[in-house]
């Protein structure tokens, strides 16, 4: 009774209006942000531009009010619900889905009107003509004014000149987008208690979130954290050095030298020739992120130092692999590595849960009343089925087979909720995609098992859910369940704020999205790149593939019997691949589970040779020692003590990014041009 009457006080006209002030922030200015601002709105889980809004409001808005006017300002929980809204808007503010909706259907149109090998092999024939732009037709205005702007003159378009209507597509794939946000949600739903309560995952992008939130005496203007020394040096420290730094670049004429924070260490393949010949370069440089220091310190030593020794571990790997076949691990082989490390990571989370989520499923499925505490996982499981029905007749209706439906739809599921966990358990803001289902799935059942259908279906759906997972939306919404539970909202207030916010959000981000295209086009860079074709080309590849042996027609349309025998892996050793990333989890779970003194956490599997894996690993192995070195010097309390100074780092580097980003607005609102440099924190 005392939550239901204390949940007003929380979704306030005041709160709300606030989230809806970050979600029109967030996703409105996503796209602009990068392009006339130069600098990224949210290049990761702990985007610039939500946590730079919520320190205005905790640090400038809150104390003005407290001084000024009182009520006026948030409080905690108020604050919880602002939070929760604009972190429900992240998955929608520029990169990610959209950015891949966007590019991968205008260029995959112009690409088959143009490039004669699509061409020869109609690749448009085996894609729903409803998910492209103008229907698959090429149109000079909304292909190409897409690609090179519609003005002549430097300028925004009105919204009336913009051809919305060659974007009949959108119905579906917002439907589509809307649908797969809903199933995750879902999936939250079901786990939230499992991982919060049963298993007190620690969430450390929440703890960073809190840390701005708490205060001894709720009549104090500032939270505590401003009131600590610690917290104040590290924040200058590394606020100072990203500006002198920004400046530097900004006044290059005046010949200072910039602070580095990045190393490199090629000469490293000399002294170590196994480390070239097995195709490692995970430590050709050494570059240190302050914001990542900070989130290490945070973490358990396990989780910190494994992070760390990332590189080193796949780098030891690789060189053994290189040993015994002469070839070093491919891109291809690595994913099918990380995939055996999602797989088995699946089956360790269901096998620790198995009790509660048995009797989730069972309450969902036989009707009965659900105790209290688990009506949200019983109606989350709920929807998650019936979502999960409709995501796979949404795959059946663009074309793709049963088979091929459910195994992306699993797909789907099983990646998301390995890539949030890692997030909230480990902290992880920097994380690429693991591998593409449609790269994954044809090198372990072959193209012709599949078909040009499931081929062309999979690798555009890949290309829009798993090329570009920097900012995707599942963990965002993870966070901000979290901070709801910590703050005693209603859980039902929470999932229906964060599914408003959600669709909110993507109606906000479309129009002002298509507006700047239109007006400005894409860049050169984008234009010429084959980023956009993630996914689609390798299924174009298969597809051709199929063309030149003559199976074209006989692939994909078989009996279930003749497909499965038809299995064929582009190479028989993919499935040990496979195997190995399973055995490595498994492996390491064991472990842990067994010996206390077991220094390695089976996530670091999950994120080998990865980009970001090879950017993190410096940052992540200082924070552990640290923390190490604060626990063995000062105990517990040593521990305590110096929170504040590792906070002090993240929240330095995010005012610093945030700073340059409204120095890039104010620069482009006075003069009508982009800032000359981009200096990315």
């Amino acid at each position: 009774m005392k939550e239901h009457v204390s949940e007003p006080k929380a979704f306030s006209c005041k709160a709300l209006l606030g989230g809806a002030v970050g979600v029109l922030l967030v996703a409105g200015l996503g796209k602009i942000a990068p392009t006339f601002f130069r600098q990224e709105l949210l290049p990761h889980q702990l985007g610039v531009g939500i946590y730079f809004y919520f320190l205005i409001l905790c640090a400038v808005w809150n104390p003005l009010c407290c001084r000024f006017r009182r009520s006026l300002a948030f409080s905690l929980r108020e604050m919880s619900v602002v939070m929760i809204l604009t972190l429900a808007s992240g998955g929608f503010a520029f990169a990610g889905w959209l950015r891949q909706f966007y590019t991968q259907g205008i260029l995959l149109t112009r690409e088959a009107a143009v490039n004669p090998r699509w061409q020869l092999y109609s690749v448009t024939d085996y894609l729903k003509p409803e998910l492209l732009p103008n229907r698959g037709v090429y149109d000079e205005k909304i292909i190409g004014g897409f690609i090179n702007g519609l003005r002549a003159e430097k300028g925004w378009l009105p919204f009336s000149e913009i051809p919305f209507a060659g974007w009949g597509h959108f119905l579906y794939w917002g439907l589509f987008l809307l649908l797969v946000a809903f199933l995750l949600l879902a999936l939250l739903m079901i786990v939230h208690r499992q991982w919060t309560v049963h298993e007190n995952l620690s969430y450390p992008l929440v703890a960073i979130t809190e840390a701005m939130l708490k205060k001894s005496d709720e009549k104090n203007c500032f939270a505590d954290i401003f009131r600590s020394k610690y917290f104040l040096i590290a924040f200058g420290f590394v606020f100072a050095i990203h500006l002198y730094n920004f400046l530097v670049l900004f006044y290059s004429t005046l010949g200072f030298e910039p602070i580095k924070l990045r190393f490199w260490l090629a000469d490293l393949q000399y002294a170590f020739p196994v480390i070239s010949r097995s195709g490692c370069w995970a430590i050709r440089g050494v570059h240190f992120i302050f914001l990542l220091i900070g989130v290490a310190y945070l973490l358990a030593p396990a989780l910190s130092l494994s992070i760390g020794l990332n590189a080193f571990l796949y780098i030891f790997f690789a060189a053994e692999v290189y040993a015994l076949t002469g070839q070093a691990p491919g891109s291809g082989e690595c994913q099918l590595l990380r995939l055996g490390a999602y797989i088995a990571f699946v089956i360790l989370l269901l096998s620790l849960g198995r009790r509660y989520y048995g009797k989730v499923l069972w309450l969902a499925i036989s009707g009965r009343k659900a105790p209290e505490e688990e009506r949200m996982a019983v109606l989350g499981c709920r929807l998650f089925l019936i979502l999960a029905l409709g995501l796979v007749w949404f795959f059946t209706w663009s074309g793709m087979g049963l088979g091929g439906a459910i195994l992306f739809t699993l797909m789907i599921v099983m990646t998301y909720l390995i890539f949030t966990r890692i997030i909230c358990e480990c902290g992880l803001p920097m994380m690429n995609p693991p591998f593409l289902p449609s790269g994954v799935l044809a090198s372990l059942l072959g193209g012709f098992s599949l078909g040009p259908k499931n081929l062309m279906g999979g690798g555009m759906f890949s290309g829009v859910l798993f090329s570009d997972l920097r900012q995707t939306l599942m963990p965002f919404m993870a966070t901000g369940m979290k901070l709801g539970s910590d703050a005693k909202l209603k859980s039902s207030g929470t999932v229906r704020w964060i599914a408003i916010a959600v669709v909110a959000s993507l109606l906000v981000a479309v129009p002002f999205h298509l507006r700047q295209y239109y007006s400005f086009g894409i860049t050169d860079a984008l234009s010429k790149s084959t980023d956009w074709k993630c996914g689609v080309q390798e299924a174009f590849n298969e597809v051709s593939k199929l063309h030149i042996s003559g199976q074209i027609r006989a692939s994909g349309s078989a009996a279930f019997q003749e497909t499965l025998r038809s299995v064929m892996p582009e190479k028989p050793g993919n499935y040990t691949f496979v195997l190995i990333g399973m055995g490595l989890v498994f492996a390491c779970g064991f472990l842990r589970s067994r010996f206390v003194w077991w220094p390695l956490h089976a996530a670091v599997f999950c994120i080998w040779n990865t980009p970001l894996a090879y950017v993190i690993w410096p940052s992540f192995l200082l924070g552990w020692f640290c923390r190490t070195m604060a626990v063995r010097l000062g105990g517990e309390h040593g521990y305590l003590a110096l929170k504040p100074f590792f906070f002090g780092l993240i929240y330095g580097d995010i005012a610093a990014s945030g700073i340059i980003l409204l120095t890039g607005m104010i620069h482009y609102l006075i003069t009508g041009q982009v800032i000359a440099i981009a200096y990315q924190v």
